[in-house]
């Protein structure tokens, strides 16, 4: 459900700041402060009132939490979990780190339609 964005777990009216506060804090803000009530980043609108599985909304939130989840079961961080069980084993290019890019002017440019 997380993957096909199904799960009814979008972006609540706080996942903003607790995303900013991932990249800025040390030590980063724990998700379950984002899923809990109480939590410091917590919104009831983080829970979209559907049955999972029966309705699509795109959410950000869904692919941190694959990633939470890999990092916790596996103890190793996402991006050498991925280049080790899925990329390298799949011979595909590429990796969620930067610094395993071979050659940085082989990477695709973010396009924006006002800003190409």
């Amino acid at each position: 459900m997380l993957l096909s964005h199904q799960s009814s777990i979008v972006q609540g009216s706080k996942y903003d700041k607790f995303l900013a506060d991932t990249y800025n804090l040390d030590p980063v803000p724990s998700v379950d402060q984002l899923l809990t009530p109480g939590g410091l980043y917590y919104s009831a609108n983080i829970w979209l009132n559907k049955k999972p599985g029966s309705y699509f909304a795109y959410s950000n939130t869904n692919y941190g939490l694959l990633g939470t989840l890999i990092e916790a079961l596996t103890n190793q961080r996402f991006d050498i979990y991925m280049r080790n069980n899925i990329l390298g084993p799949l011979n595909i290019t590429g990796s969620y780190n930067l610094n395993d890019l071979g050659d940085i002017a082989d990477l695709a440019v973010i396009y924006r339609e006002d800003q190409p």
